[in-house]
């Protein structure tokens, strides 16, 4: 299919390629907070206008891994009392937050901070795994705040 001696050049393609999804995939994504919040009171009151990181789970009753994510923020979240507000969004009750943050499969968190996302992640977490991202989440809220 492809000619003979052609292996390093597709290497090198195929690692550009890769190069350049991992940057993309690293940069911080912003959201339009203002017009969110202009659809969303509940957005506007709760995430908009915290003063403090916000951690936002979006997941649902009926999801196994988002019930057992729920239950390590219940263990994990007054630690971070004070520090870093934690929210849960149901997606079948609030489906156009959900879709506005592109959320396609659950449960799905996000680290939140004067309007922009700090970072994201999918699937259920253990207890330390959950404990460090919060850490790092706050400590990336900070120091890239304007």
């Amino acid at each position: 299919m492809f000619p003979r001696g052609s292996g390093p050049f597709l290497f090198f393609v195929a690692a550009f390629g890769l190069v350049v999804l991992y940057q993309y995939m690293g940069q911080e994504r912003q959201i339009d907070a203002d017009a969110i919040a202009s659809r969303d009171p509940w957005f506007e009151q709760n995430i908009q206008h915290a003063t403090e990181p916000v951690l936002v789970k979006f997941g649902a009753d009926w999801c196994g891994p988002c019930r057992s994510l729920d239950e390590t923020l219940q263990t994990v979240g007054p630690r971070f009392q004070g520090r870093m507000k934690v929210l849960r969004v149901d997606v079948d009750k609030q489906f156009d937050l959900a879709q506005t943050f592109g959320v396609s499969a659950i449960p799905h968190s996000f680290i939140l901070y004067q309007g922009r996302i700090v970072d994201s992640r999918r699937g259920s977490m253990a207890k330390d795994t959950l404990e460090a991202w919060m850490e790092q989440g706050l400590k990336e809220a900070y120091q890239t705040s304007p």
